[in-house]
């Protein structure tokens, strides 16, 4: 399925429901420096915090903590957004879906992928049901899982990564 622009800004248009949260110091963990061979459960911990700050020195990209994160949260819905996507992140995202982890994420993507990333965005047209083409620039994921679940902003994009990105997680 296929949005319009149009259809995307009507639904950011709609209001939605709002809460207030405080966050303390106790909230927000110390950064770290990812290494070549992360091992992201020495770095994220078991995620207790309500709030995690990642940086990342180009070692690993945004695909590869999706995966971690499907991981500890069990089968998983997963939402995606990104300024574009390339053909390997696009290939792991598919096989976690065939290995059962994630059902087939919903994604928005900017509309110019298909001139950006062409292979990746025919293997997204081809196996996704549900994306929606926008002028957008947003890096998050949403995993809501059987057991945990978890959103991240980023500002990665789901491609094989050459810079230095922050992650932000959110466990609440």
């Amino acid at each position: 399925m296929l949005v319009s622009r149009a259809k995307v800004a009507e639904l950011v248009a709609k209001p939605l429901a709002t809460a207030s949260r405080s966050i303390g110091a106790e909230g927000l963990a110390a950064s770290m420096v990812a290494t070549p061979d992360i091992d992201f459960d020495q770095v994220l911990g078991d995620l207790p915090l309500l709030l995690h700050c990642l940086p990342c020195e180009a070692n690993w990209s945004m695909h590869h903590l999706l995966r971690y994160l499907v991981q500890l949260a069990g089968k998983s819905k997963v939402w995606l957004t990104s300024w574009t996507i390339s053909e390997a992140p696009m290939r792991a995202i598919l096989q976690m879906v065939d290995e059962g982890m994630m059902e087939a994420p919903r994604c928005v993507f900017d509309d110019r992928v298909a001139r950006q990333n062409p292979n990746a965005a025919q293997l997204a047209f081809a196996n996704i049901a549900h994306i929606g083409l926008t002028g957008i620039h947003a890096k998050c994921m949403v995993i809501a899982g059987e057991h945990r679940s978890f959103t991240v902003c980023s500002t990665a994009n789901i491609t094989r990564n050459k810079r230095r990105e922050l992650y932000w997680i959110c466990t609440d």
